[in-house]
């Protein structure tokens, strides 16, 4: 019981530890009223969902054993 307290407790103890946040924060960033229609704001711009979308169709299955003489190394003993 003892042990849960204590583990509760922690957290605050070291919550009450920090330091205090500055009260006025104007310095750091100036506060800009929302309706401000002066206001700048960064153009939106969307990415298409579409952008380098290649069509590609169906093919059947290969045979295997081409495939893999393809693939395999050139013989010749290197």
């Amino acid at each position: 019981m003892f042990r849960t307290i204590a583990l509760a407790a922690l957290p605050l103890a070291l919550g009450a530890c920090q330091s205090p946040q500055p009260e006025h924060l104007t310095d750091i960033a100036p506060i800009i009223a929302p309706a401000d229609p002066s206001a700048s704001a960064p153009p939106v711009s969307v990415p298409r969902v579409v952008t380098g979308y290649t069509h590609r169709t169906p093919v059947e299955p290969g045979g295997w054993r081409e495939l893999n003489d393809r693939q395999a190394p050139a013989r010749g003993g290197s």
